[in-house]
């Protein structure tokens, strides 16, 4: 595709100043892969440095953003009324063309409920594995051995990433996947999202994911970690290997937590959590602070 077919799926005003063809629509700062000729979209100069870093074959940006990046940039370049909007009606474009189906594969030793509903394409279930009734896998899935998922368990939902304002908000087509390790469980109504852009969301080798959890597009969560129930891990979330989150923790997005950490019960974790840390609290910090604030607002009494 060229910056310039753009024309014919975005409903805007465009201008090309410089045409550059490329396979896929690109954010800056998630998984990056040279193999692929990449757009994005810039909406303030100041970020120019960041786009620099990456080898980014086209550019979607105001009249007023040109002007300031034009002697900065000699990649392609689309003015455009919005866009954000021209980019992900791109993104979209391509997504509806680029699906490459594979039949499922279910191993023969694997058990799958027969109330159990797993798309015919692009599903991948490993060996032992049990799938329970009501469980739902959609398309873009891999799940790998000595697997165990519960009943009501919804993988591979479309991530819950929108573009565009009121009535023209419209839904980001998620291509990505989700990859699940060996000896993972998830028990009842565990719902995991697909990664949004050609992503994926990643649960590691043993880890337990408790019941109504949300684990959020393009999370990834690393070998051998608890998470309790009601738990949600919004997208971009990154934990890593043999942490413990506890009861109905809340974790904000893109945010990264250290391994071997603990996030106490009700905890609304904003910020990154280092390797080891205990944290509590809402908004979360360190825990021996939220144990010395309690102390302080309840009198000193013992808790």
């Amino acid at each position: 595709m060229k910056l310039s077919n753009i024309k014919e799926i975005y409903a805007g005003a465009i201008e090309l100043i410089k045409d550059a063809e490329f396979d896929r629509p690109y954010l800056v700062g998630k998984p990056y892969n040279k193999d692929f000729r990449l757009i994005s979209f810039i909406s303030d100069p100041k970020y120019m440095n960041a786009f620099l870093e990456y080898d980014i074959d086209g550019l979607i940006c105001t009249k007023a953003v040109y002007e300031e990046i034009k002697d900065q940039y000699n990649g392609g370049l689309l003015i455009a009324e919005n866009p954000k909007t021209a980019f992900f009606e791109a993104h979209n474009h391509i997504a509806k063309q680029s699906k490459n189906n594979q039949k499922t594969n279910i191993d023969e030793t694997a058990y799958v409920d027969e109330r159990a509903i797993i798309a015919s394409n692009n599903v991948s279930i490993g060996k032992h594995t049990v799938i329970c009734a009501n469980v739902v896998i959609k398309e873009g899935v891999k799940i790998g051995d000595h697997c165990v998922i519960r009943e009501g368990c919804v993988i591979g939902t479309p991530a819950f990433y929108y573009y565009g304002e009121g009535k023209e908000r419209k839904l980001v087509e998620s291509t990505g996947s989700v990859i699940i390790g060996s000896n993972v469980e998830l028990h009842a109504n565990v719902v995991v999202e697909k990664g949004v852009m050609f992503g994926n969301t990643y649960i590691g080798d043993n880890t337990k994911v408790d019941h109504s959890s949300v684990i959020g597009h393009d999370t990834q969560i690393q070998k051998g970690c608890t998470i309790a129930a009601i738990t949600v891990a919004a997208g971009g979330t990154k934990i890593d290997k043999n942490t413990f989150v506890g009861v109905g923790v809340s974790i904000a997005p893109n945010v990264s937590i250290g391994s071997s950490a603990k996030l106490s019960a009700g905890a609304i974790v904003t910020k990154d959590v280092k390797a080891g840390e205990r944290v509590s609290g809402n908004f979360a910090i360190p825990h021996n602070q939220f144990i010395q604030h309690i102390k302080n607002i309840s009198g000193g009494g013992v808790l």
